[in-house]
């Protein structure tokens, strides 16, 4: 197209370049749009060889209107003959209505293929400017500095820190680009892993209560009462007691509840009271039957057990 419009507007034109860029091609494309403007054309060469080249690839329906006239052998007589009559017979049978309908016809195609270019043309040209566009930081709450730039530096960047991110998992196209936790909020939280314990673990499933589900101000009142009434009445060995066991959370206190209960099942084998304290030994163990000389020895599984009993009556237990 470009040496069709330099045509248009210069008295000569010069193409030059060397074999294989297309220069024939472009011979043809000439003839054939120069002939659609109903023009004449005509094609010399050094060479005869050449234009039987050219006359080849020229499309049949364009070749009919061609006369080659090459060198001046007998053959060169008959082909420029045959040339004149095709061309003689094409003129006289064409149907000048059917040619205007096809002439219409090409020209809305050609007035498509057209836009068609340009608009290709414009989206090659958008994509060319989108390696020079500098993009703002990708991941702007990880770094500001990170991932920024062309797309060709953000790329580069991504390959270079590969090995040292490689075991996040993917992560779906429609996550945000915000991490949903800010830098101190994820070291907080890592803290918070490295630091588990059971206590801790057992807490996993309390929520926040509602609004609705919190006491009123007149239950608040009677609660704190209550508890200042039990604190007055109760000696201060087991307030202190109360508060170690305050302070020790739910998962101690479940241990000492099972040990208690197991305390309780251990009196009741022993047929002693359920009144949380171990009878009076002063006087000697009536409870306690000695064992005998003649009796085998202790196995260490009896042995722990009749330690831990001997233990038990070191402890008050806690009954409910």
């Amino acid at each position: 197209m470009r040496v069709l419009n330099l045509l248009n507007s210069e008295p000569c034109v010069v193409v030059q370049g060397p074999p294989g860029t297309g220069k024939t091609q472009t011979i043809i494309n000439l003839i054939a749009a120069l002939l659609a403007q109903g023009q004449r054309v005509l094609v010399t060469s050094q060479k005869d060889q050449a234009l039987k080249v050219i006359r080849d690839k020229v499309p049949p329906t364009i070749r009919e209107l061609c006369v080659l006239l090459a060198g001046g052998s007998k053959d060169a007589s008959v082909e420029l003959r045959q040339g004149l009559d095709t061309l003689s017979e094409a003129v006289a049978s064409a149907d000048q209505r059917e040619l205007e309908e096809r002439a219409s016809s090409h020209s809305q195609e050609l007035h498509l293929l057209l836009t068609k270019r340009a608009e290709l043309n414009d989206q090659i040209g958008a994509l060319r400017d989108t390696e020079h566009v500098k993009h703002d930081p990708v991941v702007p709450g990880f770094s500001a500095e990170n991932y920024r730039g062309t797309l060709c530096d953000i790329v580069r960047e991504v390959k270079r820190l590969e090995s040292k991110y490689d075991w996040m998992p993917s992560l779906p196209p429609a996550t945000p680009d915000t991490p949903p936790l800010s830098h101190s909020e994820l070291i907080e939280v890592w803290r918070l892993i490295q630091t588990d314990t059971p206590f801790r673990r057992g807490r996993s499933s309390q929520v926040i209560p509602s609004r609705d589900q919190l006491p009123s101000s007149p239950e608040v009142i009677g609660i704190l009462r209550a508890e200042a009434q039990a604190r007055a009445a109760m000696p201060d060995e087991s307030l202190a007691a109360m508060r170690k066991l305050a302070a020790a959370g739910s998962y101690a206190l479940n241990e000492l509840k099972e040990l208690a209960e197991k305390a309780r099942l251990l009196f009741k084998q022993l047929g002693l009271p359920d009144t949380g304290t171990l009878p009076d030994s002063s006087d000697g163990p009536s409870w306690i039957t000695a064992p005998s000389r003649n009796d085998s020895p202790v196995s260490t599984k009896d042995s722990g057990r009749r330690s831990s009993r001997s233990d038990a009556s070191q402890l008050d237990c806690w009954s409910n």
